[in-house]
C-alpha cells in the first residue's frame, strides 16, 4: 500500500477553530508537512507498511450543525461533523483511493448503492427509481414505494462486524485488515459548542463523518442489505443510509395486491432483524422518517384498497407525497401544484463586471478578426459582436478609433490585447 510522494493527496479542509489545541497538532501538522514533504511521505508510507494509525491523529473535534437551517438547537436536530487532524486525513486518503481502486476493479461495489461512488449521485438514484415506477405505470401497474431512513447509521457501525465484512466480503486481509483495526481502535473526541469544548471522550463505535473514509466504510459495512432485500423484493436502491424499496402489482386483482403488501411487510421485517443483528437502527419511531406512497396513475389508483402497512410496531398510512433525496415524490410521480416555482435572481455584481471586461474587448477582437476580410467569418460570430458590441449598422465593421470622427487610440487595457486573443 505504500505510495510515493507525487501521490500525496491534497487536503485542504482545514479545522475551522484555530484555537483548539491538542499538542497544536491541528496546526503544527500541516506547517511540518509543507516545510518537510519527505517527512510526509514516510509518515504516511510508514502507516501502511506497519499497519498501524497512530493513537494522536484518532482525535477529533466534533462541531455539531443543523440538519436544515432554521430548526431549533435539539438533539436530533444536529449532524456531528469531525475535524480531523491534516495527516490523518493524507493517510486517509492514500488507503481510500487504494480500497476504491480495489471495489471497482473486482466488481465489489454494491451495484444499486449510489453514494461515494464515481458517476452516481442522488440523480442517478432518482432517475432509476423513477424511470421503473413510469415503466410500471406503463404497463398499467401500482408500485408500492417505501422510504426507508436508518438513525445516526455512521455513529452506530459496529467496529468488529465492520472489520468481519471487510475480510469475508472484500478480500482484505492481512496488513490492510491490521491497518483498519488500528485505525478504528482507541478512537476519542471532544465536542465544540458555541464557546465551549468539552472533555475527551472514548468513541467504540462509528466512522467519522467528515474524513473521506468513513462513508466508504459504511458503504462497505451496509452493504448486506441488498443480499437481505434480494431474497423478497425484485427492486431496490439505496443512496448512503436513504433506502427505497419498491414493488408494482395489478390494481383491481385482491389476490396479487395482498401478495405485494405481504412481500413488503416480511421484506421490511427481514430489514429490521438484519439492522438489529448488525447494531444498525431503523428510523421508524411514530411514522417520523419511513414514508410509504402508492403510485399510479388516477384510474389506477381508484382500483386499490390499501390502508396501512406494518412497519415494526406502528402501521403506517400511505402519504399523498414525500420528500425523496431532495425532490418531492407524489402519487402520480408528478410534482405537487403547491411546490413554489422558483424565480430568476438578477444578475450579481460580479457577473455584470464579467459582461462589462466582455465587452471591453470585443472592440480588439472586431479589430484583429475583420482587419482583412470580414466576409470570411462565420455569420454566427458576426451576430454575436453586434449584440455584445452594441455597434449600429454603418459601423458594424469599422476600426473602433475612428467612429462617430474621432481618430484618437482605443482606450488602453491592463493586459496587451493580442496576448488575450
Amino acid at each position: 500500500m505504500a505510495i510515493t510522494v507525487n501521490e500525496l493527496p491534497e487536503c485542504q479542509n482545514r479545522p475551522q477553530n484555530d484555537n483548539y489545541n491538542v499538542g497544536d497538532s491541528y496546526k503544527d501538522s500541516k506547517t511540518l508537512f509543507l516545510e518537510y514533504e519527505e517527512s510526509g511521505d514516510y509518515c504516511v508510507n510508514s502507516s501502511l507498511i506497519n499497519g498501524y494509525f497512530p493513537t494522536d491523529w484518532k482525535e477529533a473535534l466534533v462541531k455539531p450543525l443543523l440538519k436544515n437551517p432554521g430548526l431549533a438547537a435539539l438533539f436530533n436536530h444536529l449532524r456531528p461533523i469531525s475535524n480531523l487532524q491534516f495527516i490523518s486525513k493524507l493517510v486517509e486518503r492514500a488507503v481510500y483511493d487504494q480500497i476504491y481502486d480495489h471495489l471497482m476493479l473486482h466488481d465489489l461495489f454494491p451495484e444499486y448503492q449510489s453514494a461515494y461512488r464515481q458517476g452516481y449521485s442522488t440523480e442517478t438514484a432518482l432517475l432509476k427509481v423513477q424511470n421503473d415506477i413510469l415503466l410500471n405505470m406503463d404497463c398499467q401497474q401500482v408500485t408500492l414505494l417505501v422510504l426507508l431512513d436508518l438513525s445516526a447509521a455512521f455513529d452506530t457501525v459496529d467496529h468488529s462486524i465492520l472489520l468481519h465484512r471487510l475480510e469475508t466480503s472484500f478480500g482484505i486481509t492481512g496488513t490492510v485488515r491490521k491497518w483498519f483495526e488500528s485505525y478504528l481502535s482507541g478512537r476519542c473526541q471532544r465536542i465544540a459548542f458555541k464557546d465551549g469544548i468539552s472533555d475527551i471522550f472514548p468513541l467504540t463505535c462509528g466512522v467519522p463523518q467528515a474524513s473521506c473514509l468513513g462513508p466508504l466504510l459504511f458503504t462497505m459495512y451496509a452493504s448486506k442489505l441488498f443480499d437481505v432485500i434480494k431474497e423478497h423484493l425484485p427492486t431496490a436502491h439505496a443512496y448512503a443510509d436513504d433506502t427505497q424499496l419498491y414493488l408494482s402489482f395489478k390494481p383491481g386483482n385482491g389476490a396479487s395486491e395482498e401478495e405485494s403488501i405481504a412481500a413488503m411487510e416480511t421484506c421490511i421485517k427481514a430489514v429490521r432483524t438484519w439492522m438489529t443483528k448488525d447494531k444498525l437502527k431503523l428510523n421508524d419511531k411514530y411514522d417520523s422518517k419511513t414514508e410509504f406512497l402508492i403510485i399510479g396513475t388516477r384510474q389506477q389508483l381508484k382500483k386499490v384498497n390499501i390502508v396501512s402497512l406494518p412497519v415494526g410496531d406502528v402501521n403506517i398510512t400511505p402519504v399523498a407525497s414525500a420528500r425523496n433525496l431532495g425532490t418531492v415524490f407524489d402519487s402520480n410521480l408528478c410534482l405537487p401544484s403547491t411546490t413554489p416555482v422558483p424565480e430568476y435572481k438578477p444578475a450579481t455584481k460580479e457577473t455584470k463586471s464579467q459582461i462589462s471586461i466582455f465587452g471591453k474587448i470585443t472592440r480588439y477582437l472586431r479589430q484583429k478578426i475583420f482587419a482583412d476580410d470580414h466576409e470570411q467569418v462565420s455569420p454566427h460570430y458576426k451576430r454575436l459582436f453586434q449584440r455584445v458590441g452594441a455597434d449600429t449598422e454603418q459601423h458594424k465593421f469599422q476600426d473602433p478609433g475612428k467612429r462617430n470622427g474621432h481618430t484618437s487610440e482605443p482606450d488602453e487595457l491592463d493586459f496587451a490585447p493580442d496576448e488575450q486573443v
